[in-house]
C-alpha cells in the first residue's frame, strides 16, 4: 500500500519539479516546517534530477503566532523572522522558485489582525525584487499544496488515517492515480485550457453579468486589451493543480453584489457566508456571517484592496470540485470553482501592459496593488453572461462552462 502511495509522490515531486517548472541548477523552496518528511523525500527527488543547488526558506506558522503575540506591532518590522530578502538574492541567481502551501488550521487564534496585516506587508515589501520578477514571469516559480497532520485531522476526523486520506486527495486534485501518466494528463489539461482562453479572447467580450440564486448579481465591463489566459506560462505552470483561465475586469466599471460559496482563509482568519457590494468600481458595504472585521480590514488594508484584479473561470465539475470539500486553502478551492481577487491584477492579463504607465494602467481599468486575495463565488447555482459585439453568449450555466 504504502509503495503505491510513495509511487505517486514520486509523479508528483516530478510534476511540479520537470513539468511546471523545468527546474535549473538553483531550486529554491519554501514550506512550513509541519512539511519536513514529504521536503526530505522531495529534496532527495530532486538531487536526482540533477538539481545541484537547493536553498530551503524553511517557514513556522506556529512560532510565527507566538512572535506576533508577544510583539509590539511597531516591532514587527525588526524582528529577523518577517524579512525575506533572502527571496530577492535567489530570484537574482535565476532560481526556480516551488512554494509549498499548507494550512494549520486555528494556529493563529489571538492574534490581532491588524498584527497579522502588518508582518504580511513587511514580508511582501522585503521581497519587492522577487515580487516583480515573478509577476513579469522573468523567473520559474510554481505554488504546490501538501498536507500536515493537524490539517488532515480537521478535515477528515472520521478517517482511520487522516494524513494519508488527505495526501490522496491532493493528488487526485492533480491528476495522480497511479496508472495513467500524470505527465500526459497535464498536458491534455493545460491545452484544454488554453483553447477555452482563446474561445473567450475570440468572443471580444464587451462585458460579464454573474447571477445566481444565492442573490450574486454583479455586471462589469472588459477593457478591449484585456487577455484571457491560463496559468501555464511557456516555460512554466505557475499553479498545481490548475483548472483556471482568467483575465481583469475593468475594475472602474464593477457594480452589484456578489456573495461568497466557500470560506476564505485570509491571515488566519476564516471569512463566512459574506456578501460585497460594488458601486462603480469600488467596495461600498460588506457583511459575513463570521470574520466581517477581517473582511472590512481586508478591503481597506491597502491601495486597490477594495476593488477586484481577476476574474477567473472554473468548471464546477473539475478534479478538485469533484473532491467535494472546503480545503481552506486557495490553491486547492479556487480550482474547484469561479472565483475573483481583490487586488493586484496579473500584467500578462493586459496584452499592452508593458506600454502602460501608472495613468494609462488606470485608463485600462486595470488594478494594481500590493494584495491578490482569491475569493470563490462559483457553484451550481451560478450562471455568467457575456455580452459580446454580435449578442449574449452564456459562458456558465448551472455551474458547468458552456463554450
Amino acid at each position: 500500500m504504502l509503495v503505491d502511495f510513495f509511487k505517486k509522490e514520486k509523479e508528483y515531486f516530478d510534476l511540479l519539479l520537470n513539468f511546471c517548472l523545468k527546474t535549473n541548477k538553483i531550486l529554491f523552496i519554501s514550506y512550513d516546517k509541519v512539511c519536513e518528511e514529504a521536503i526530505n523525500r522531495l529534496i532527495t527527488f530532486a538531487k536526482s534530477c540533477g538539481i545541484e543547488e537547493i536553498y530551503t526558506d524553511v517557514k513556522d506558522a506556529k512560532e510565527e503566532a507566538n512572535i506576533l503575540l508577544n510583539i509590539d506591532e511597531a516591532n514587527i518590522g525588526s524582528h529577523p523572522y518577517f524579512n525575506m530578502s533572502v527571496w530577492n538574492d535567489y530570484a537574482q541567481k535565476g532560481a526556480a522558485f516551488l512554494i509549498i502551501k499548507t494550512d494549520i488550521p486555528h494556529v493563529y487564534d489571538g492574534v490581532d489582525e491588524s498584527k497579522l496585516v502588518t508582518a504580511a506587508k513587511i514580508k511582501r515589501n522585503s521581497q519587492m525584487l522577487y515580487k516583480k520578477l515573478q509577476l513579469s514571469y522573468q523567473i520559474s516559480w510554481c505554488i504546490g499544496v501538501l498536507p500536515n497532520e493537524v490539517w488532515a485531522k480537521n478535515l477528515y476526523p472520521d478517517a482511520v488515517d487522516s494524513f494519508y486520506n488527505f495526501y490522496n486527495d491532493i493528488l487526485s486534485a492533480c491528476m495522480i492515480d497511479g496508472k495513467e501518466n500524470a505527465t500526459i494528463k497535464w498536458r491534455e489539461q493545460i491545452d484544454k485550457n488554453s483553447r477555452l482562453a482563446s474561445k473567450l479572447n475570440d468572443l471580444n467580450i464587451k462585458s460579464l453579468h454573474y447571477r445566481a440564486d444565492n442573490g450574486t448579481n454583479l455586471k462589469f465591463n472588459l477593457d478591449s486589451d484585456a487577455k484571457w489566459m491560463g496559468a501555464d506560462k511557456g516555460n512554466m505552470v505557475v499553479n498545481m493543480p490548475t483548472y483556471e483561465v482568467y483575465t481583469f475586469p475593468d475594475c472602474n466599471s464593477i457594480d452589484g453584489i456578489v456573495c461568497s460559496t466557500r470560506p476564505l482563509h485570509y491571515n488566519g482568519t476564516i471569512i463566512e457566508d459574506f456578501v460585497v457590494t460594488f458601486s462603480k468600481g469600488k467596495v461600498v458595504s460588506v457583511r459575513a456571517k463570521k470574520g466581517e472585521d477581517a473582511l472590512r480590514c481586508l478591503v481597506s488594508c491597502a491601495s486597490g484592496s477594495d476593488t477586484l484584479g481577476e476574474v477567473a473561470i472554473v468548471d464546477n465539475d473539475s478534479p478538485v470540485a469533484r473532491l467535494n470539500k472546503n480545503f481552506g486553502i486557495t490553491l486547492l478551492d479556487e480550482n474547484a470553482a469561479c472565483h475573483f481577487a481583490f487586488g493586484n491584477a496579473y500584467p500578462a492579463t493586459l496584452r499592452c501592459y508593458s506600454k502602460c504607465d501608472e495613468l494609462e494602467l488606470k485608463k485600462h481599468g486595470f488594478n494594481t496593488s500590493d494584495i491578490h486575495v482569491d475569493f470563490m463565488v462559483g457553484y451550481k447555482g451560478l450562471s455568467i453572461d457575456a455580452e459580446c459585439q454580435e449578442g449574449v453568449v452564456e459562458i456558465v450555466k448551472n455551474g458547468r462552462i458552456m463554450i
